[in-house]
């Protein structure tokens, strides 16, 4: 049963992460100023609107892009705050969860 509702919380944070990331339709240039954790931490401007810093919601390990480090940036134009670094190892976070979540399920119910 802990397996079961494991792999449905995996599976439904990779899908907000996905319908999350469909919000972020502008695009802008951003610099990695520090990481919290495995989290990075960037800044960018928007035009007009002024300059923003945000701490990724997906993080890791390794390579991380140093502070300093130039980076693609989406964001929503309605907010924002709401922002991503936009390379696959951060766009793509939440169809790996949903995928992983899916094989862990069909795991927990082969083997119950």
């Amino acid at each position: 049963m802990l397996g079961l509702l494991f792999s449905l919380l995996v599976i439904v944070s990779g899908i907000a992460l996905i319908v999350r990331s469909r919000r972020l339709t502008a695009r802008t240039t951003g610099v990695v100023v520090a990481h919290r954790g495995d989290f990075p931490v960037f800044r960018f401007v928007v035009e007009g609107v002024g300059e923003f810093e945000v701490k990724s919601a997906v993080g890791r390990s390794w390579p991380r892009p140093r502070p300093g480090t130039s980076v693609r940036v989406r964001y929503d134009p309605a907010e924002p705050r709401r922002a991503q670094i936009d390379e696959w190892g951060y766009r793509g976070a939440g169809v790996l969860f949903v995928v992983m979540g899916l094989l862990l399920l069909t795991s927990v119910v082969a083997f119950r």
